[in-house]
Formats: structure tokens, C-alpha cells, sequence
């Protein structure tokens, strides 16, 4: 009930947040008009055009009066109302400078030496085209308009930022948030900024040109883990969940076994500041007609309730692979472990309430369907001699159909299962021989990750391994 209360209050704050932001309050309407009177505006002719105040009990009013500097008869009237304008919007700029950070989205000059700046600064008004552009799913070209729009309603003293690229890099991260790899489409090694050519031994892979270069993408995973756990609300509702208190029944991650031993004293988890963390990675083909594919690897933290935990504001897009077939996963989730390991040793440093606090974090539990665990942990595919990562259940080959498939019929004696130490000697034996050892073809990176066990912590495949294999049947019969 207490969260449930918690969130309708920061879903009650958020839409305050967003009126606001698009709205705006009624001081900041008033503050607006009056940044806008007596304001000396450059028309499509050259000529200027002076703007008076209008009543200030309706900044709407009919009593604007618009007039050229060509009017001689009202231009002393003009001047006298609008130096008074003048010194009260100078007032409103010192007051705007200390409610606001940032420079001004514009400036507008007149005579003499006083200027009125924007009611906005640019970042503000970046997180307002932001914000429309993804509520209304925006493409480049509609943003380009809204800009252009924009633009045609400002002076010439603007910061606006007509080019959609570099309009999106002022609304993202810090430069160095993004990292892209290019790789060889052959090897599938990726290139360093001063090679031209593919630089495994024996390898003749060339570097493409801009259009059809090959790469991945990932994001710095300190700075998302920062911004997410300082996000209002989300340390609190994590502080609940580690606190209460855990009975027989397991209704959560949180809940299971191996979770509550990360708990125990001298554990990674008796340090109240610290967290655990799940990933999942699939592919889905960009389109029908080629065989160019997407393979994303999201983030999630397990502390965070599970009603809020797979919101997509609260998951961490680590990265996104794309190409023809399907990726190298040992490059590919090479810098993926290098980062996990950064943040496990090393922490990321909180600012929380005024304190500084350190969070670490660490891999608990890595799900994915059978293809792509083949391909993440160099195993054979499910269809392949020993292939589950569980056990050393062999299988069998049976007919299906016009043709074969392999089979795993019940046995009334439990198979074998694999041990954290026969999963690492196998995959090196693999490494270095170059052969199918007991199902593993090599070594996988996962084996370097602090505290992961890949037979623990990986998750069963139960859409293919359940709902698609032993339930189908059943319905079938």
C-alpha cells in the first residue's frame, strides 16, 4: 500500500513537472508578456516594429498598440513608455538570472544599452522540443519543423539550434556517453580509430565506407546507474524492498536463494548501499526482407519493485548491436564484462539528499532463449550433443516428420549436473583446442565477471524450453 501511495505521488508530481514545463505557471506567463514589451523586432522587410505593453491584467488584450519607427507623431509618446518598460524588465532579467542556469535562449537589443533576455534558457527550451518530439514520436523532419517554426517567432539574437543532429547532442549525455565500435565483417573484430584494415592475423577484412560501415553502440553504464538511482524516489523505494522482510514464498528475485545469500555477513549485499543487477539480450530482425538484425542488451536493477522495476524509464540500455546475422558475442559483451567490472570494484558515486554516498553494483542473473545463450556463452545449439548449460544431458536422435531432430526423453535417473569448476575447465579446453568439449566450443567472457556463476545464474528458457516444448505437446495430445 505504501508504495502504491508512493507512486501515485510521483505520478502526481511528474504531470505537475510536465505542465509546467509546457504550460508554464501564471507567474511565468506574466514574467513572459512583460519580457516582451517594448521590444524592437526586425520584420521580413527590414523595418522595425515596436511592440508596447498592452494591460497587464490581460497580456491579451486588443489594447497592443504596433507602430513603425516611420510614425513620428507617437514616437515621443513611445519613448517615454518605453523606458519605463525598460527598467522593469531589467528587473525581471536579475531575478531571471538567479531562478535560472544557463544562457538565455535569445536576446533582444534596443536602443541605448538595455536588452530583454528570453524568459527560457536554451536548455530549458532543449527539454521542452525534447519532450514533445518523444510524446508525439517525432521524426527528424517533423523536429527540423518544429524548430524552423520556432525560429520564426524569435529575434536574431537567438541560440536556437536549427540542425537536428547537433540540436539531438545538446539534448543527450556528455560527449562521452555514446562509444561506437566498427567491425570487420568478416572476423568480427573491431577496428581502432587509425586502422583501415581488420587487425586479426590472417584476416584481409577492410574498413567501409561511412554508409555501410558496420558497428556497435554502448552507453557509459556508470553514468545511466548514476541518473537513475538519483532520480526522485527510486533510492527509497529500493531501501524498502532490501528491508522487508523475506518469508517462504518466493514472489520475487529477491526472494530466491541465492539472493539471500549475498545478504549473509561479508557479503556483497551487507552493505545496505550496494545493489544487484539482471541483463537480457535478444535478436530481432530490422527487416522482413534482409537479414540485417538488432540485438540490444538491456539493464535492470532487481531492488527496485517489480511493479516499477521493468518501467522503461527505470531499464538500462547498455548497448545495441546491428549488422547481417548475428554478432560476436565475445567482442561484442567484451567492453559489456569490462563495465560490470568497473562498477562492481570501483562503485558509482551518489548524490543523494546533499550526501555523497557509493553504490556498487554486480551481475546476478542473465536471461535469454536458447539461440542467443548458445551464442553468448559459445556453447552448441539446442539442437546440438550436450547443449544445456545445466546439465550433461546428451539427448537423442528421433524422427521427426520427413526429417530428425534431437530429443530429451524423461529418464527416471537425474542427469548429471554441471559445476561452476567443470564449466570453466571445459570452455578453456574448448578455448585452446579448438573442438566441442562437452558442448562448449570456447571460452565466454560471462567466465570473467565477478561473482557470477553460469550455472546459477542463468535463467531457464521458459518460453522454449515450457511453453513452447512440453505444453505444446500436451495440447496437442
Amino acid at each position: 500500500m505504501l508504495n502504491c501511495r508512493k507512486q501515485e505521488q510521483d505520478a502526481e508530481t511528474y504531470s505537475k513537472e510536465e505542465n509546467k514545463l509546457f504550460a508554464g505557471s501564471e507567474e511565468n506567463d506574466v514574467q513572459a508578456s512583460t519580457s516582451f514589451c517594448a521590444r524592437n523586432l526586425h520584420s521580413s522587410k527590414g523595418e522595425e516594429v515596436a511592440i508596447t505593453e498592452g494591460t497587464m491584467d490581460d497580456p491579451c488584450s486588443s489594447d497592443m498598440d504596433i507602430t513603425s519607427d516611420e510614425d513620428e507623431s507617437d514616437s515621443d509618446d513611445l519613448d517615454s513608455s518605453e523606458n519605463e518598460d525598460y527598467a522593469h524588465c531589467d528587473s525581471d532579467k536579475t531575478l531571471l538570472k538567479h531562478k535560472t542556469s544557463g544562457a538565455p535562449l535569445y536576446v533582444a537589443h534596443v536602443e541605448g544599452s538595455s536588452y530583454f533576455e528570453a524568459p527560457i534558457t536554451f536548455r530549458e527550451h532543449a527539454m521542452a522540443v525534447s519532450a514533445f518530439a518523444y510524446r508525439h514520436n517525432l521524426s527528424d523532419t517533423g523536429i527540423a519543423g518544429i524548430l524552423k517554426l520556432i525560429s520564426l517567432h524569435l529575434p536574431q539574437s537567438n541560440l536556437l539550434e536549427l540542425d537536428v543532429r547537433a540540436f539531438k547532442k545538446s539534448c543527450g549525455f556528455k560527449d562521452n556517453f555514446l562509444h561506437f565500435y566498427k567491425f570487420c565483417d568478416k572476423c568480427g573484430n573491431t577496428f581502432s580509430d587509425d586502422l583501415a584494415s581488420c587487425p586479426t592475423p590472417g584476416c584481409n577484412g577492410t574498413r567501409s565506407d561511412v554508409n555501410h560501415q558496420q558497428y556497435f553502440a554502448t552507453g557509459t553504464l556508470n553514468l545511466q546507474v548514476k541518473q537513475l538511482l538519483e532520480r526522485h524516489g527510486i533510492w527509497e523505494s529500493i531501501q524498502e524492498t532490501t528491508q522487508r522482510c523475506h518469508g517462504s514464498t518466493i514472489t520475487d528475485i529477491v526472494d530466491g536463494l541465492e539472493y539471500q545469500k549475498l545478504k549473509e555477513d561479508g557479503q556483497f549485499l551487507s552493505c545496505k548501499n550496494n545493489i544487484t543487477m539482471s541483463m537480457f539480450t535478444d535478436g530481432v530482425a530490422l527487416f522482413s526482407s534482409s537479414g540485417i538484425s538488432l540485438w540490444p542488451v538491456y539493464l535492470i536493477v532487481n531492488e527496485i519493485p517489480r511493479h516499477e522495476r521493468f518501467m522503461r524509464k527505470n531499464m538500462i540500455l547498455w548497448g545495441i548491436w546491428q549488422g547481417p546475422g548475428k554478432p560476436n558475442m565475445t567482442i561484442f559483451l567484451r567492453y559489456f564484462v569490462q563495465d560490470l567490472q568497473r562498477i562492481y570494484h570501483e562503485g558509482v558515486l551518489l548524490n543523494l539528499h546533499g550526501k555523497n554516498l557509493l553504490c556498487k553494483a554486480k551481475l546476478v542473473l542473465a536471461t535469454m532463449d536458447l539461440q542467443a545463450r548458445a551464442s553468448v556463452f559459445c556453447m552448441t545449439q539446442h539442437n546440438g550433443q550436450k547443449p544445456c548449460i545445466f546439465c550433461h544431458e546428451v539427448g537423442e536422435i528421433v524422427k521427426s516428420g520427413a526429417g530428425h531432430c534431437r530429443s530429451f526423453p524423461y529418464h527416471a535417473s537425474p542427469s548429471v549436473l554441471r559445476t561452476d569448476e567443470d564449466i570453466q575447465n571445459c570452455a578453456k579446453l574448448a578455448q585452446e583446442t579448438h573442438r566441442n568439449v562437452d558442448g562448449f566450443l570456447g571460452d565466454s567472457v560471462f567466465n570473467y565477471l565477478p561473482g557470477f556463476s553460469l550455472a546459477n545464474n542463468v535463467a531457464v528458457d521458459y518460453m522454449h524450453g515450457i511453453l513452447l516444448g512440453i505444453v505444446k505437446r500436451l495440447l496437442k495430445l
